[in-house]
């Protein structure tokens, strides 16, 4: 369904470490940003639009980093209907940060 963005809250962020190193000696973590953002419907004239369920959702935007710096590519914004969703989303990028620092360590 279109739906536009009427409400966002502020962005709160998260650095994650994972206490290792690269081989340049920038220590890899990650920034986890969330915030909540309400929509509502509109109609199908509209040009400028999200794909999503009107009502209120909780984003989530995960952010490679070294030295508590963006590093890479930023990932797009995902939406949640739920708390539950969002943090085991949270949950398994922490995990995923964890074991590329860690196989990066090894090489």
């Amino acid at each position: 369904m279109k739906v536009q963005r009427i409400s966002k809250t502020e962005m709160e962020s998260e650095f994650i470490a994972t206490g290792i190193a690269d081989k340049q000696g920038r220590m890899i973590g990650a920034k986890i940003s969330t915030w909540e953002e309400t929509f509502q419907a509109v109609p199908d004239d509209v040009t400028s639009w999200y794909n999503l369920t009107p009502g209120t959702h909780l984003a989530l935007r995960t952010m490679t980093t070294r030295n508590d710096r963006p590093f890479g590519a930023m990932q797009g914004t995902k939406y949640f209907m739920n708390r539950t969703e969002r943090d085991a989303e949270i949950a398994r990028y922490t995990a995923y940060t964890q074991r590329t620092a860690t196989n990066k360590a090894k090489k």
